[in-house]
């Protein structure tokens, strides 16, 4: 009995540490490096894809087609939560991290009902 718990509280302990994101690694300025889901059209305006994430959970986006947002952001889990405060109406928006290191970040989002792969590259 005491061996089964003990393999139940290792594999709880090994899930939420693997689902833990270094946070303060996605401080910094952020380039699109490649988009998985997309058309050849859309990926064209996903080009110039940009964030930037500072210390002070504040962060600034910006696209190819003059789409800009800033606001505050925060990490819960392996979920990027970011809330433009730069609208009348605020909307909280959310999407899965499934890779941050030092030099990039991968996350999931859902677009219109279709799932994209985004990776950034740090910029220097």
């Amino acid at each position: 009995m005491r061996f089964r718990l003990s393999i139940l509280l290792f594999i709880a302990i090994t899930i939420l540490a693997c689902s833990n994101i270094e946070k303060e690694l996605i401080i910094g300025k952020w380039a699109i490096d490649t988009v998985e889901g997309v058309g050849e059209k859309d990926l064209k305006n996903m080009r110039d894809i940009r964030f930037e994430f500072l210390p002070n959970n504040k962060y600034f986006f910006q696209s190819t087609l003059n789409i800009t947002e800033a606001g505050h952001y925060s990490i819960s889990g392996d979920l990027l939560n970011t809330t433009d405060t730069t609208v009348a109406i605020t909307v909280e928006k959310s999407v899965k991290i499934t890779k941050l290191t030092a030099d990039s970040l991968y996350f999931i989002m859902n677009n219109s009902g279709k799932k994209q792969n985004l990776k950034f590259v740090r910029v220097k």
